[in-house]
């Protein structure tokens, strides 16, 4: 399961709070103290900035940017929060 929690650009603002995938049985809010819970966040392929980002728990880790953002942006940099430090997936 993930969600989005932020974006960077305010025409998105509408995606913040997505949940997936259909079958997903936690919220947003539920995944945020998630102790198991993964950060992610997707980079602008162009520039490296983040575009969007949010949490995982449990599922494959390219499930956020294979579910929702690479059909809502096409951006192919996922990175996720590691001991502190964003790492490519």
């Amino acid at each position: 399961m993930w969600c989005v929690t932020g974006v960077a650009d305010s025409d998105d603002r509408k995606y913040v709070g997505v949940v997936g995938p259909r079958t997903a049985t936690l919220t947003a809010d539920e995944m945020a103290v998630h102790p198991e819970r993964v950060a992610w966040r997707v980079l602008d392929e162009w520039n490296g900035e983040p575009q969007a980002w949010g949490w995982r728990v449990g599922g494959d880790e390219f499930d956020p940017i294979d579910h929702f953002c690479e059909g809502n942006w096409g951006y192919t940099y996922l990175q996720e929060l590691t001991n502190g430090v964003w790492k490519h997936v």
